[in-house]
């Protein structure tokens, strides 16, 4: 009977789950996607996993912990005791969270899946320079990030570093940090990594040239028509005068009225 199915592509998280399937012998079949994925995992996560009954898990720590329990013999991987397994679980989750963030912050603008802003791209590659250096500083000391073997911790975080060589960090990068490397080269011979190949970049990718403005009036372009004068109507308003009536004339004296008679009276 099948042990599930694994869905993951080539993207960062699904390197090391795809490396259990194949160094366990799992019998899980792996597939990028589904056409209704967004049905049965509508957060849209990868790596994700569907076993027998509708059991169903995504994250990639919850995915890789259930892989190597369907198997004893990679239990090594999750630690000897409840320290080591602590332990595991928590570089893991930092390289998975804080790590990753970092790096996709740093990497997505050089390759434009999102605009360039200079001052966003380097505060990521600060964060993660800062990262290499806690790394660095347990294995100055340690061959391993948790005990004296490699675990589940070393596997993940490894392939954590997949962007940061392809396009942030040159071979001049690298021989600078000589302790890093060395551990980035023991673990990714790992046979859950070394069946994931990729070619190490030798300069890092620059960033994107900014877009000359182009001065004056671009060639090509269509006269901008003018929008039609609107028609004023004009309203004659014709103002009512108002007619003042005449003053009656003063009636003339009672003598003038009487014509002759006045003078035959005098």
């Amino acid at each position: 009977m099948s042990q599930g199915t694994l869905y993951a592509g080539d993207q960062t998280r699904c390197i090391f789950p795809r490396g259990l399937v194949k160094v366990l012998n799992l019998d899980i079949k792996v597939e990028a996607t589904a056409e209704n994925y967004e049905e049965i995992f509508p957060l849209k996560k990868y790596p994700a996993f569907v076993g027998p009954k509708g059991f169903k898990i995504h994250e990639v720590i919850a995915v890789v912990q259930y892989l190597i329990s369907l198997n004893p013999s990679g239990a090594p991987l999750l630690g000897k005791n409840a320290k080591e397994y602590a332990l595991i679980l928590q570089w893991m989750s930092f390289g998975t969270t804080d790590f990753v963030d970092a790096v996709v912050k740093a990497f997505s603008p050089l390759i434009g899946k999102v605009p360039y802003n200079k001052k966003s791209c380097d505060e990521g590659y600060a964060q993660v320079e800062k990262y290499v250096e806690l790394l660095e500083k347990r294995l100055r000391d340690f061959t391993y990030l948790v005990g004296e073997r490699v675990t589940a911790a070393d596997l993940f975080f490894a392939t954590c570093f997949l962007r940061p060589f392809t396009y942030m960090y040159g071979a001049d990068w690298r021989k600078k940090h000589p302790i890093l490397m060395r551990w980035f080269t023991t673990v990714s011979q790992s046979p859950y990594l070394s069946w994931f190949t990729f070619e190490l970049a030798d300069k890092p990718t620059l960033p994107p040239k900014p877009q000359k403005k182009t001065k004056g009036k671009k060639h090509n372009q269509a006269p901008k028509k003018k929008a039609p004068k609107s028609e004023k109507k004009v309203v004659k308003v014709e103002k009512k005068v108002e007619e003042v009536p005449a003053e009656p004339k003063k009636p003339k004296h009672p003598l003038e009225l009487l014509g002759c008679f006045a003078i035959l009276l005098e």
